[in-house]
């Protein structure tokens, strides 16, 4: 997309809440699989094993983090945010420094030397260990990054992403996420749990209790101005516990809904749901969502889920799971008009689709759901829509919003900010997305609605007395 030629912003007199966010690093993640078949990044297997090898080889741990009550006084960060915005301008001399981190035994590691076969064939020359000189770690990690931009199915910048950011320690994905976005002053960030979902080794760390016990230590050394989501995995047995105790007792304070891995909120039983081959019984999932959604209810706990056709999908076309018809279907069923239910991305990028193709889709039913009488608690944000970067987007998406608006004033009264960064990374405009909703609405007719669009909608729809913006 063409860059706008941006003029100098006036500075909002308040602190925005962003509702989308991510501070996870690797170690959360079965990279081999998602790598292989996430519908986001895909590559080859034989490619997608050497290169998950590597990433995790290079991806920091931090003690400090399993610690029971770590001291936000023992929180230096290892790389400023400077540093990792030049990873990313200056990636491939970021990528020699990054690689010795790479330790020597795994360069003999089976799927890295296959890999680098198959390197040294597709440019003509045989490969051998003497030819690669095992001890150029930059040679091996710029090998497998060339083939995987080769191979890459997905987003332009997504191994600039995988590389550079999601390498880092927690503590320093969440410094530069906080020094990116200064007129943010929370952050609500959301745990994916896709282990159950993907083929290929677990994640370094287990979900529960590890991957939730971390998170929250890390909210508390940075004054609790992050807002954790629980990710609900309906997949295992005791997922109602897992989320139930993240919100009782380990600090979370909403769960997240991710449909794309393999299961639709409601209705799993009907004609035309793909089951994941390694899931339950359509009837237990909806069974497991049930429960989940009453409990919800029952304790007025924020559900935020994915709502748009793309994103990270287990298997091709599981995006459709995510159609806000489904959540309509929710919250129609007995005892559910009151859930507290986010819609992301508020329905993707139809938004900026023509008139008859928006007629028809999930953005226009994410805008009936949050303008529906009927729901006194369902909401949508923003997330990741960069096409408001571009001058043409820009104007398309005030123009509709200023008619959306203009014709049922209450979803001004629904829909809020939100980014999806770190994944907004992948955007080379990642900073101009913040910048541009601002602009957004210091046009005279959404101006009056600036203040409910990036802070107080979201108080509402989060309903939590700790949260307290100037």
């Amino acid at each position: 997309m063409d860059s706008m030629r941006r003029p100098e912003r006036d500075k909002m007199d308040f602190k925005a809440i962003d509702m989308h966010t991510h501070v996870f690093n690797l170690h959360y993640f079965p990279v081999q699989g998602i790598l292989d078949d996430s519908g986001l990044i895909d590559l080859p297997g034989w490619l997608a094993r050497a290169l998950a090898k590597a990433a995790l080889a290079i991806t920091e741990d931090d003690p400090l983090l399993d610690d029971g009550q770590p001291r936000a006084a023992a929180m230096p960060v290892s790389m400023s945010a400077e540093a990792v915005e030049d990873a990313i301008v200056n990636f491939d001399r970021y990528v020699g420094r990054a690689a010795q981190r790479i330790p020597s035994w795994l360069l003999k590691d089976p799927d890295i030397l296959e890999a680098l076969r198959r390197s040294g064939a597709e440019r003509g020359k045989a490969f051998s260990v003497r030819d690669a000189d095992m001890e150029d770690k930059g040679f091996v990690l710029r090998c497998l990054i060339d083939l995987a931009r080769k191979y890459l199915v997905g987003p332009v910048r997504a191994i600039e992403w995988l590389i550079a950011v999601v390498t880092q320690r927690e503590r320093d994905i969440a410094a530069l996420l906080r020094k990116s976005y200064p007129d943010v002053e929370y952050f609500v960030h959301h745990m994916m749990a896709l282990d159950s979902f993907y083929p290929g080794p677990p994640p370094t760390y287990a979900f529960a209790p590890r991957q939730i016990a971390r998170m929250r230590n890390l909210d508390r050394l940075f004054g609790d101005k992050l807002i954790t989501f629980v990710a609900w995995d309906p997949f295992v047995d005791d997922g109602l516990e897992i989320v139930k105790d993240a919100i009782e007792k380990k600090g979370c304070r909403g769960i997240k809904v991710y449909p794309p891995s393999g299961y639709r909120p409601i209705g799993n039983v009907d004609d035309g749901f793909v089951p994941h081959p390694d899931g339950p019984s359509a009837a237990v999932l909806d069974r497991r969502n049930q429960a989940l959604f009453a409990y919800c209810v029952e304790s007025d706990t924020p559900v935020f889920t994915h709502c748009t056709r793309k994103g990270f999908e287990a298997r091709d076309g599981y995006g459709a799971n995510s159609d806000p018809d489904y959540w309509r279907r929710v919250l129609e069923s007995d005892g559910m008009r009151d859930l507290r239910l986010c819609l992301g991305h508020a329905g993707g990028t139809e938004w900026f689709a023509d008139d008859a193709a928006f007629a028809d889709s999930f953005p226009k039913g994410v805008y009936d759901l949050c303008t529906d009488p009927r729901f006194p608690n369902v909401y949508c944000e923003v997330g990741i829509l960069d096409e408001i970067n571009s001058d043409a987007g820009f104007e398309l998406f005030q123009n509709r919003l200023v008619e959306l608006i203009g014709s049922r004033k209450q979803f001004a009264d629904r829909i809020m900010y939100g980014s999806d960064w770190h994944f907004l990374y992948m955007n080379s405009e990642h900073l101009d997305f913040f910048r541009n909703y601002e602009r957004l609405f210091q046009d005279a007719k959404l101006a009056p609605h600036a203040v409910n669009f990036f802070r107080d909608n979201a108080v509402r729809y989060l309903n939590d007395p700790g949260i307290r913006v100037a």
